[in-house]
């Protein structure tokens, strides 16, 4: 139910005001509704949606203007007896529109849609022929929406009085084409409205001649043959598109596998692309879909075509489950061209397991046994730049192993003296030290199990050495300097020799000394 105000000011229409209404029961002199806003109507109107309103009760209404004084800042109304009760108060009574009738002819739906866009909703009032609504129909955002002719109502098109014919009926009312409201045209249905008669047969064939076609493609679907469990066929003689009944023609020979069998060959497969953002630390991967299994196996990279030059990260993986798993990187990403390619495989298929493995380019082979180098050596790269690191070239090339790391404020190449635990920690040549002496070199940043240099060639572009420089470590922690320390009680180790500006030859030497002046 609508409750309607109307505000005036000196004799004329109020725009603009925010009013709030309050409604009272009557009868147990509860508070219904109480300060909700009124949504302005025009002119003056303001309009308050009652959605629990009780016809069996007798309601008191309150609308307040808030802004208006004196008489003009009240309106009342009230339902039931009691509104000769307000009446007799001395106040400006406002309109309250409380038009159960209308709502129960809206309700009752005697309505008629025609043709165009304008004025082309009608609602009837109870005699079906005085016109108590008209409406032109819109969508939700305010356009006309034009009737079509196939839409089931009355059409102006329709003319005459048609029977048994196939076309103009579909003009005809809906009460002409089921009249017992079933939902289907039966044939006992031959009826008329007063103006049109119609056969019930006349009228599906006028239905079923209104139907568009349907096509799949730029090829049209044929119904004559549609039935339950079929399929849709090309028949090239006709060119066409139709339904028929499933089969296999011909000889087909060979081995068949059910479902579980294929999925056995292949292998359960997942991959994934994932950009990367500056300073993280790790990727998580989760699975759309989980594995049977957490002994899958994972190939990972990053990809950057952007940035050159670019940093370059060794990738660990971790928590690996069925859900998913996670990458870790050796230092904080520095970019936001960086890209994770991961590829994950159950173990077994045609895709998984040792096959994958043995397929993949793989620049870190374990051998099944010794390597005999016969009459050949290992050559060492004097000049490795497999790497960028902070806007410098980094590399090394020698002996390597990973190692536990529980100090390494340095980062690259920061020398490491190893305790009694077995861990790793940075050196440091200065008087009274215990961290000496330096027996490899990092080659990740950071602390946990880090890659590290016994012996070798190490690069770092930030170093400014001059070749045949010898190396020692410094008295400053988890440095390298080529001026042998002299202060009393440091320590003396020589590391290796600088064979360019960048670069060095690593041999940690064991023959540590200490200054005693």
């Amino acid at each position: 139910m609508w409750i309607l105000a109307y505000f005036t000011h000196d004799g004329e229409p109020v725009a603009g005001l925010s009013p709030i209404v309050k409604i009272r029961d009557v009868d147990t002199g509860g508070i219904t509704v109480s300060g909700v806003p009124m949504v302005e109507k025009g002119d003056g109107f303001y309009g308050y949606d009652f959605t629990t309103y009780n016809p069996e009760k007798n309601y008191a209404i309150v609308c307040d203007s808030v802004t208006l004084s004196g008489s003009e800042r009240y309106t009342y109304a009230s339902s039931g007896e009691y509104n000769e009760v307000l009446n007799s108060i001395e106040s400006t009574v406002g309109m309250v529109d409380i038009r159960t009738s209308l709502l129960r002819k809206i309700q009752t739906n005697r309505l008629e849609l025609f043709d165009g866009d304008t004025d082309n909703w009608i609602l009837y009032d109870d005699d079906n022929n005085t016109p108590l609504l008209t409406f032109s129909v819109k969508d939700k955002d305010g356009n006309l929406v034009i009737q079509c002719p196939h839409t089931p109502s009355k059409r102006s098109a329709a003319a005459g009085i048609s029977s048994g014919v196939t076309s103009p009926e579909i003009f005809m009312l809906k009460s002409v084409y089921d009249v017992n409201g079933d939902g289907i045209v039966s044939s006992a249905e031959t009826v008329s409205d007063g103006v049109y008669t119609s056969t019930a047969s006349g009228v599906k064939q006028a239905v079923i001649n209104t139907h568009s076609r349907y096509y799949l493609g730029n090829k049209r679907i044929e119904e004559s043959t549609i039935g339950d469990g079929q399929y849709i066929k090309y028949n090239a003689a006709l060119d066409r598109l139709e339904y028929g009944i499933p089969g296999i023609s011909g000889t087909i020979s060979g081995s068949f596998y059910t479902k579980s069998e294929v999925d056995a060959l292949i292998g359960e497969n997942k991959s994934g692309h994932e950009q990367l953002s500056v300073g993280d630390k790790s990727t998580s991967i989760s699975f759309a879909s989980p594995f049977s299994a957490s002994d899958y196996t994972v190939v990972v990279d990053l990809e950057n075509s952007a940035d050159s030059p670019v940093s370059e990260y060794s990738l660990t993986i971790t928590n690996k489950t069925i859900n998913g798993f996670t990458v870790q990187y050796s230092g904080d990403i520095d970019s936001n061209n960086y890209y994770l390619n991961w590829y994950a495989t159950l173990s077994g298929g045609l895709a998984g397991g040792n096959c994958l493995t043995e397929l993949s380019d793989d620049k870190s082979p374990e051998l099944g046994g010794d390597l005999n180098l016969g009459e050949y050596s290992s050559i060492l790269n004097t000049t490795p730049s497999g790497d960028v690191l902070h806007g410098y070239t980094i590399g090394w090339s020698g002996e390597i192993s990973q190692m536990p790391i529980d100090w390494n404020d340095t980062g690259f190449a920061c020398p490491l003296h190893v305790k009694s635990n077995g861990h790793f920690e940075e050196c440091t040549a200065a008087s009274g030290s215990n961290r000496m002496p330096c027996i490899a070199l990092a080659l990740e940043e950071g602390t946990g199990t880090k890659k590290i240099l016994w012996s070798g060639i190490i690069r770092k572009g930030s170093w400014s050495w001059t070749p045949g420089d010898i190396i020692y470590v410094s008295t400053v922690d988890g440095a390298l300097t080529n001026t042998e320390p002299t202060i009393s009680g440091a320590w003396v180790q020589s590391i290796g020799m600088a064979i360019s500006s960048d670069t060095i030859r690593f041999v940690p030497g064991f023959n540590v000394g200490i200054i005693n002046t």
